[in-house]
């Protein structure tokens, strides 16, 4: 909670804000967060923003925000050596690597008391693990009303297959930057179309198992892996039991 996060002591603070790794959406939120701790308590731990402030990747942020952090910021502006750091481009030669987590919402139905009734949403929402929205982009057209379809990720690439009125489709997302939609492309078709049917990545691949058919409903045990080299799907041992 923010109120622990307060609370941190400043070794703690410095040994994460210092992780390769650290979970956060870009750098600007590094540095918002020794703004928060600082204010906190500013007079009693404003000898210690020098050595945080040494966590920070200067070469990722705008030139705005560097400026406003030298010039204006009643926390940072008066930091001694600040505009050292800012220029020692062999501490930052290699940003950090910030790792990302999102949440896909695909279509469904809109309920509007305005239009007294229902609508299909034909959109896809990007939203960080707070449900902020982020991105969005238009569903393929044979996405837009099909339930019973099923999506996973892999990396920043996300799939979609089947459905109840395009069993044997897939499709794949691709982002080439953080939180950045771009495009959709259709894969080849499944083998044997399905719907509710289950989906997983493992190692890199995607797996299709299982599902209902379309029409007689009758319950799969097939399953399929995606084979990137030749875009195209492969049975593999099926299921005991559909």
């Amino acid at each position: 909670t923010t109120e622990e996060f307060l609370q941190l002591p400043v070794e703690f603070l410095k040994k994460y804000l210092s992780d390769a790794g650290l979970d956060a959406f870009e750098e600007q939120d590094v540095v918002d967060a020794i703004r928060l701790w600082a204010e906190h308590n500013l007079e009693e731990r404003r000898p210690h923003l020098r050595e945080l402030m040494e966590c920070v990747c200067f070469s990722c942020l705008d030139c705005d925000e560097l400026n406003y952090i030298r010039e204006t910021d009643e926390v940072f502006a008066g930091v001694a050596g600040i505009a050292e750091l800012m220029e020692d481009e062999s501490r930052h030669a290699k940003p950090r690597h910030i790792q990302l987590e999102a949440l896909l919402v695909l279509g469904g139905v809109d309920y509007s008391e305005e239009y007294y009734g229902a609508s299909i949403n034909n959109k896809m929402f990007l939203l960080d693990l707070h449900c902020e929205y982020f991105e969005h982009c238009q569903l393929p057209d044979s996405l837009q009303i099909n339930g019973g379809c099923v999506v996973c990720t892999v990396g920043d690439e996300g799939f979609v297959t089947g459905g109840s009125d395009s069993p044997s489709q897939a499709w794949k997302l691709k982002s080439d930057e953080p939180w950045t939609i771009l495009s959709w492309t259709r894969l080849g078709s499944l083998k044997k179309g399905r719907k509710w049917h289950g989906m997983v990545a493992h190692n890199g691949a995607v797996y299709v198992v299982g599902g209902e058919t379309s029409k007689q409903e009758r319950r799969l045990r097939t399953v399929e892996v995606y084979c990137k080299d030749t875009n195209s799907w492969k049975n593999i041992k099926p299921l005991k039991e559909g």
